[in-house]
């Protein structure tokens, strides 16, 4: 399991921790309690392996489709800064790229600098590898061939629209084996801990579906299910 390192702007030790353990389906069902919708990546966006997860605040990487052959001197466009200006705690989010963007170097430089994962609106390669790093990679899936030929980034830190979810530098993203929610950066907090509580209310419902109890009687004695 890769281990998520601490974003510097998480002042508040135990707001942390309940990042690291709740589930993002308990912080989807908060969101859209509270009328915040379109905040979950589409299906088609998923962990690359079983039991991915990445937990971190958002940074971000914009692209354009390449209209002619790349300058020789910037061949990746702002890819390489991208990655080399992660910070600890930070996970990369592209926008719709619609190519391969990522592989085994992004990965070593990306897991180097301490960022907490990628989720890439597009497609990774060198598969073998990236997925023997254990580094939290969300992705649409793999294909061979490289953005080098398709795209170039333009930008970095501006808001973008990944997979359906408009997402800016600060929000914090969680990505699981059910896929991937954003909280914008001003509800972290609220979301959070609403979802720590509801998530803890459902483990009562557990218990209490265990002794034979039914799906109605649970649901009115807790309100979840």
């Amino acid at each position: 399991m890769y281990e998520m390192h601490r974003p510097g702007k998480f002042v508040e030790d135990d707001l942390w921790e309940l990042c690291l353990s709740v589930d993002p389906c308990a912080v989807s069902d908060v969101l859209n309690k509270r009328g915040v919708r379109q905040r979950t990546m589409d299906a088609g966006l998923q962990g690359i392996a079983p039991g991915l997860r990445t937990v971190g605040v958002v940074r971000t990487m914009s692209s354009r489709p390449l209209e002619q052959a790349p300058d020789p001197s910037k061949e990746y466009g702002l890819l390489f800064e991208a990655i080399d200006q992660l910070s600890p705690g930070e996970v990369l989010l592209t926008d719709t790229l619609g190519c391969c963007v990522w592989g085994e170097l992004c990965t070593e430089r990306a897991r180097r600098r301490g960022g907490n994962g990628v989720v890439i609106d597009g497609y990774y390669r060198d598969s073998d590898r990236v997925l023997a790093s254990g580094y939290p990679v969300f992705a649409r899936g793999r294909h061979m061939s490289d953005m080098l030929y398709h795209r170039e980034i333009v930008a970095l830190n501006q808001p973008v629209l990944c997979a359906g979810v408009y997402c800016a530098p600060g929000d914090l993203v969680l990505g699981a084996s059910d896929g991937v929610v954003v909280v914008p950066a001003k509800m972290i907090d609220s979301v959070v801990r609403e979802a720590a509580t509801k998530a803890s209310a459902e483990d009562k419902v557990r218990a209490a579906l265990a002794t034979g109890a039914s799906a109605a009687d649970t649901y009115r004695s807790y309100g979840v299910f």
